[in-house]
């Protein structure tokens, strides 16, 4: 995919060809700042499809909090547009998408997102998803293209992909602490 760009958002590439990370465009003045997290028209114009959202979710946590590694399965998959509105989050995704290949099936990419970079990542079905807050009261919001299905709601350790987390004593939910390891095929 190439880098396609409006006044508003800019398209960059990352590990995986179908996950987008978008530079959003910020307004600011005296006032304080303005922005858009997204657009169906101009995502369109772009060559971006994700499909209607949903749902908006948003967290609130405090440094330190993993929140993760989480998934929507069949038939209720859904893809995600991760944003920071205050704060910083270390993101972070893996492939669990079975390919004909296999040759991205537990790889992992992760990016600084924050309230100050003004970017967001737009994650697509066949991805665990979580984050690293990185301060205190980091809001993220989530724009959905399912709507939330307990029975559908599925996760990964976050300690089972080989990822850094750079943390020695994170905050957790007892329900992350005791998801299953990603299964290596």
């Amino acid at each position: 995919m190439s880098s396609p760009t409006s006044p508003t958002f800019r398209a960059c590439k990352t590990l995986f060809d179908d996950v987008v990370l978008l530079q959003r465009t910020n307004h600011e003045d005296a006032r304080g700042s303005f922005g858009k997290l997204y657009s169906d028209k101009i995502f369109i114009e772009m060559g971006i499809v994700i499909g209607p959202f949903k749902e908006t979710i948003y967290s609130l946590s405090s440094r330190d909090v993993i929140r993760g590694m989480h998934y929507q399965q069949a038939p209720l998959e859904c893809s995600k547009l991760v944003s920071v509105v205050k704060g910083s989050i270390m993101d972070v995704i893996v492939c669990i998408k079975p390919s004909e290949s296999g040759r991205d099936y537990g790889k992992s990419y992760a990016c600084l997102l924050s309230a100050r970079n003004c970017r967001s990542l737009l994650i697509p079905s066949g991805y665990a998803h979580g984050f690293r807050s990185l301060e205190d009261e980091t809001i993220v919001v989530y724009n959905q293209t399912a709507d939330y299905s307990k029975e559908h709601d599925k996760g990964i350790h976050y300690l089972s992909f080989g990822y850094n987390w750079d943390l020695a004593e994170p905050i957790i939910s007892d329900k992350d602490k005791n998801l299953p390891a990603i299964a290596v095929p």
